[in-house]
């Protein structure tokens, strides 16, 4: 038979985990990731447009993005941040880079050139926030496209010189 001072111990230790644990989620932050949206057209459609998300846990003062694209189906007519979270932040370098012929696209951003380490930065956001929109990308279906499943897939090390998809602090 178990005592209520037992029982008294084992409450308290319960609580003091589970009090533990309320504090520990509530601080833990948003890990680093970057995804690609998804979009539907048609062949000859102009303007399918499709977003990059990110979600980070330091703050971000610039970052790139490499991405490929299936180019006998798509054509990229536009890569940058116009429409996105980064508008109100008024980034100071947006280098957008498309090679239709390869299939390849190539994004720089740096929100703040002159002094990286200012107020003018990306904040952390906790796990529970929905990622933000750092990127918009603009396609056209060539005509004559068939019918299925098109990949965009970020991949690291595309380019002359190399692009990676990372963020910078």
């Amino acid at each position: 038979k178990k005592s209520n001072t037992d029982n008294l111990t084992r409450l308290a230790l319960w609580l003091t985990i589970f009090l533990a644990g309320s504090g520990f989620c509530e601080s833990i932050r948003a890990a680093n990731v970057l995804q690609v949206g998804y979009a539907s057209g048609r062949p000859g459609e102009d303007r399918v447009h499709m977003i990059v998300t990110a979600t980070n846990d330091e703050p971000i003062h610039g970052y790139s993005l490499a991405l490929t694209f299936p180019s006998a189906a798509l054509q990229l007519t536009d890569i940058g941040v116009c429409g996105t979270h980064l508008v109100e932040h008024e980034p100071e370098f947006v280098a957008p880079q498309i090679n239709n012929e390869l299939g390849i696209a190539q994004l720089g951003v740096i929100i703040e050139f002159e002094a990286p380490t200012g107020e003018n930065y990306l904040e952390p956001l906790a796990a529970q926030d929905s990622p933000r929109i750092i990127a918009r990308l603009s396609f056209r279906v060539r005509p004559g496209a068939p019918g299925g499943y098109y990949p965009i897939r970020l991949v690291d090390g595309i380019g002359t010189p190399a692009v990676y998809n990372r963020f910078s602090n």
